[in-house]
């Protein structure tokens, strides 16, 4: 089994042992520290996402604007930031979740609605919350260039992305011939061990 690989699966049993003892918050905060802390040592010029799932995003505790404080320890402004949107839980309240995301884009901070097509009640969230990037699920990514019908959804998704002026990003680009499929569709950002492994 890849390093990576294995790493992946202990974060998901930390994740989901933290919701199970109603840690999620704290584990999430320790993950949010990390992140920043490990972007301002590299100073990149591109933008940090931040994963934060829905009831985290609700918490009041999370909402008193001690990641705006970390980041501006770190010179780091609030701009540089996306809050990235997990969709592993049911969003079941959405007009505290149009306000909490219109709180933190108050703040500075751009919104991403993460693995589009994967969730909870995707196309839905994504009217709702209206985020700055949708990321497609890698599900969709995977072959698209030998799946027609992984080509069609995703062609209208960017489709529907254009017309509302976000910003499309295709997760779990591999191979030369996926990236060329939706680089033809127009996606213009993407991720995925096709451009780089994940490093320290």
């Amino acid at each position: 089994m890849a390093p990576q690989i294995h790493l992946c699966i202990i974060l998901f049993s930390l994740f989901k042992y933290a919701e199970q003892y109603d840690l999620s918050l704290k584990l999430e905060h320790a993950c949010r520290k990390v992140s920043i802390r490990e972007y301002a040592a590299l100073n990149l010029p591109q933008k940090l996402f931040l994963n934060v799932s829905p009831h985290v995003l609700l918490n009041p505790d999370f909402q008193t604007g001690e990641t705006l404080r970390f980041l501006k320890d770190k010179g780091i402004p609030a701009q540089s930031v996306v809050i990235e949107i997990t969709e592993q839980q049911l969003i079941d309240d959405y007009d505290s979740m149009r306000g909490a995301v219109e709180h933190y884009r108050n703040m500075g901070f751009q919104i991403a609605l993460d693995d589009l097509g994967a969730g909870y009640s995707s196309l839905r969230v994504w009217s709702e919350l209206m985020p700055d990037f949708v990321k497609i699920d890698r599900h969709f990514i995977q072959d698209i260039d030998k799946d027609r019908v992984k080509l069609d959804f995703v062609r209208s998704i960017q489709a529907m992305a254009v017309a509302s002026q976000y910003q499309v990003i295709a997760e779990g680009v591999e191979t030369e011939a996926e990236f060329l499929a939706i680089e033809e569709l127009g996606i213009a950002f993407a991720q995925g061990y096709y451009f780089a492994r994940p490093v320290a």
